[in-house]
């Protein structure tokens, strides 16, 4: 089953939040799921919060999170300052037997840093995508300029003639300007054929281990983004239920 690749128009959008919230109401609903952070730098945050919307059972963070570099810089730079370039070839071989089995299950697999942010020498997000035939969701934040970022990332991924599943828009701050109203809506004017959802601004400090409660508390909007997504990518009823 191809899995679903949460991408972003810049770091910092919200990927992570809503990675993980997908999970947890993929989770709730009783289906097979897995999530992914192939690679990520800095710290591990990003991972353990897929890792806590998986639950009990969850895979280990190192087959969550396969690649993870300790400086805080683009994955690409960060690999070559450990003295291993990361090349497509090489993430492909680690990502696609965790993907593969069981077939049934839905896959979340979350990027990291924008579309286009360089990955390892050869690839950003796009041509990992390309790679594992992903549905894309694009990750945006709701403010003044996401018009531009949103066209310019949604249109790339549909010229590289991939899926692109929906696009949420993120509120990654309690502040609105006046755009934060009107952005969904023209948007759509743009990508008629798309489906777009607004998250609304979920707080400051969030932890992983409340992502269940959180979830559970917008559980109406983010289990109908989960359905769209299902039916958008056309394997709403081919999911495996677990009793």
């Amino acid at each position: 089953m191809r899995p679903f690749i949460v991408t972003g128009t810049d770091t910092g959008v919200g990927k992570t939040l809503v990675s993980a919230l997908l999970l947890a109401r993929l989770k709730a609903s009783r289906r097979a799921v897995r999530g992914f952070k192939p690679i990520a730098t800095g710290n591990r945050e990003d991972a353990r919060w897929l890792q806590q919307a998986l639950g009990v059972g969850a895979a280990s963070l190192d087959t969550i999170n396969p690649v993870w570099y300790e400086a805080p810089v683009a994955p690409m730079l960060a690999a070559r300052l450990s003295g291993h370039p990361l090349f497509l070839d090489e993430m492909l071989e680690e990502l696609l037997p965790l993907i593969d089995e069981p077939v049934e299950s839905v896959t979340v697999i979350e990027g990291a840093g924008g579309w286009l942010s360089p990955l390892g020498e050869d690839f950003s997000t796009r041509e990992l995508a390309e790679g594992l035939e992903g549905n894309l969701v694009v990750v945006a934040a709701n403010r003044l300029g996401v018009i531009n970022s949103a066209r310019l990332t949604i249109e790339s991924i549909l010229a590289s003639h991939l899926t692109c599943a929906g696009i949420i828009l993120s509120h990654t701050t309690a502040e609105e300007d006046v755009s934060v109203s009107v952005n969904a809506s023209l948007l759509c004017s743009f990508f008629p054929t798309l489906p777009i959802w607004t998250l609304p601004f979920m707080g400051t400090q969030l932890q992983p281990e409340k992502v269940h409660e959180l979830a559970a508390q917008h559980s109406v909007l983010l289990d109908d983004i989960v359905r769209g997504l299902l039916d958008r990518a056309g394997i709403g009823n081919k999911v495996i239920v677990q009793r």
